[in-house]
């Protein structure tokens, strides 16, 4: 990613919006890769990497409020394919990515990513840098109502109704299954086993 990220910052200094050129970018690391980020000097004032490194997994306290925090204060949030993407919908953030061969096996390769940049995800589809930018550019110079934010959390998010946890319906649904007096089918269980999501993934599914 980090390659990319020259790249981004390359386009969005040509950009010929100055809101874009200006504008102060966080870029933030995933947990479990934060090696190619170390020690990394982007060389500009309007941008930063943080945090450089995390205390572990799962996140602390203080690091999930500051992971929060950076959603709530952004303008935009610009991901490849990340759940802070969903994230920033539960905050109203507009959502942005661009599309790349370098990032298929985590975009277009993955079945939720549909779900994102869909006809009702809540995330902007660009092909290129520079028609990234221009939504971008556009973004800032509008203020979003939110209301596709909303959308994508009410359908995908808390499909059962903005009151109902998805996770306890989860654990229930779970708890459901295990009480069941008949087990599953053999052949169904097969599909679990380790030789049949090897021979999957070969096949190139996940």
């Amino acid at each position: 990613l980090f390659p990319y990220t020259t790249l981004f910052r390359s386009a969005r200094q040509a950009s010929a919006s100055p809101a874009v050129r200006q504008a102060f970018v966080m870029f933030r690391p995933h947990p479990g890769n934060t090696a190619p980020w170390m020690q990394v000097d982007l060389g500009e004032q309007g941008a930063i990497i943080f945090p450089a490194a995390y205390s572990g997994m799962p996140l602390s306290a203080e690091e999930i409020r500051t992971f929060r925090y950076s959603l709530a204060t952004s303008t935009a949030v610009v991901g490849i394919n990340t759940t802070a993407m969903i994230e920033a919908a539960i905050f109203k953030k507009p959502v942005f990515t661009v599309r790349d061969a370098a990032f298929d096996h985590s975009q277009t390769q993955t079945l939720h990513f549909g779900h994102l940049a869909g006809e009702q995800g809540n995330t902007a589809t660009a092909q290129t840098l520079p028609e990234h930018f221009a939504q971008l550019d556009r973004a800032f110079a509008s203020v979003d109502s939110g209301a596709a934010a909303e959308r994508f959390v009410e359908r995908f998010v808390r499909p059962l109704g903005l009151g109902t946890s998805a996770t306890d319906h989860l654990c229930d649904v779970i708890a459901s299954i295990a009480s069941r007096s008949t087990p599953f089918p053999a052949a169904a269980m097969g599909a679990f086993s380790p030789e049949s999501r090897a021979s999957r993934t070969k096949g190139g599914q996940s």
